[in-house]
């Protein structure tokens, strides 16, 4: 295929480098939303402090990370990352705009205040929110009681507009589950792609389906019930939408004709961004993180700093049958050995 003679490139050649400088912190309580699909859930419950942000250690990791690569460029990832201290926020922002000439961040949107903008503007950030719809349809991020979830939403949803409204550079994510891919209210969330799409100011949106395990299992879509939200998306784009795109479909359409890289309707130039060679958000390949300490991992496996004394992640374990039936044979050949 083309993708074979040209050398496939890695997930992590792609994908920009995220930097989490909250560690855990997240979470209602704290300030974040409690979200009924996060992985990470039953650590942000525990209220962890915020960390001591080690800046030299991390912007050399970052550095090592991007390397030479064009384009090259870092996010600030969490937890909820605008819970970071702004001296700290302003420091790494400041910094990322003249090594690479832009920044970004992944942002639930509650914690957005009014000394976040000028950041913004004046170092170029990229604010990609993460919001399942407006209303009802964004109930699995939860802010402790309704009334407080729904001013959240609310306030969530208003940054965005005025994002756009601002023309500045802007993202969104939107996870499908029950709240707002249901047959019953899928139909709504249509109606606001189509809203985004007339406000303009945002070209690209990246669908997610719900992994989920045990706390998120009722909000989960079926397989089928998945599909069909799918399909509806995608006809509403071809049908509906002016310039509106979902990365997602262009994936799709890329890797069926032998290709890996494509652009927004608005020229910035993206790509396939997950070759998918594990699916522990810990240890995957895919992803190449930065930890308040500096410590991390590349793609190419541990960045070479680690706190003394800390444990390496251990990738999750597979589930399906045949990989236990493996594990056992692999443990009674161990127990023949011995």
């Amino acid at each position: 295929t083309a993708l074979r003679h040209r050398g496939r490139q890695q997930a992590g050649d792609r994908m920009s480098v995220e930097v989490n400088v909250v560690g855990m912190r997240c979470g209602a309580k704290n300030g974040g939303l409690s979200c009924t699909m996060c992985y990470e859930s039953p650590l942000v419950s525990k209220g962890y402090p915020l960390p001591t942000v080690d800046l030299p250690a991390v912007k050399k990791t970052v550095e090592r990370l991007v390397g030479e690569r064009k384009g090259g460029s870092f996010s600030l990832f969490g937890g909820e990352p605008l819970l970071a201290p702004l001296d700290v926020l302003e420091d790494l922002w400041r910094w990322g705009l003249e090594k690479y000439g832009r920044n970004g961040v992944q942002t639930s949107g509650r914690p957005i205040r009014d000394e976040h903008w000028p950041l913004f503007r004046k170092y170029k950030v990229c604010v990609s929110f993460s919001i399942e719809g407006p209303g009802e349809l964004n109930d699995a991020r939860w802010a402790g009681t309704l009334e407080r979830t729904r001013e959240a939403t609310a306030h969530s949803v208003a940054c965005l507009e005025r994002c756009m409204r601002e023309r500045m550079p802007t993202g969104l994510i939107v996870t499908l589950s029950r709240h707002n891919a249901s047959p019953e209210r899928l139909p709504r969330l249509l109606e606001w792609f189509s809203d985004l799409d007339g406000r303009g100011g945002l070209y690209g949106v990246g669908l997610h389906l719900l992994q989920h395990e045990r706390r998120a299992a009722s909000i989960a879509l079926s397989p089928r019930e998945n599909l069909d939200a799918l399909l509806a998306i995608r006809r509403h784009e071809v049908w509906r939408l002016r310039t509106l795109e979902f990365g997602l479909f262009k994936d799709i359409l890329a890797l069926l004709r032998g290709k890996d890289e494509w652009e927004w309707n608005d020229g910035s130039p993206a790509g396939v961004g997950c070759t998918w060679a594990g699916c522990d958000p810990a240890t995957t390949p895919a992803v190449q993180g930065v930890e308040p300490d500096g410590s991390g991992r590349s793609a190419q496996g541990s960045t070479g700093r680690r706190r003394r004394g800390a444990r390496r992640p251990r990738a999750r374990r597979c589930g399906s049958s045949c990989c236990a039936q493996r594990r056992k044979k692999r443990a009674a050949a161990r127990g023949a050995a011995r």
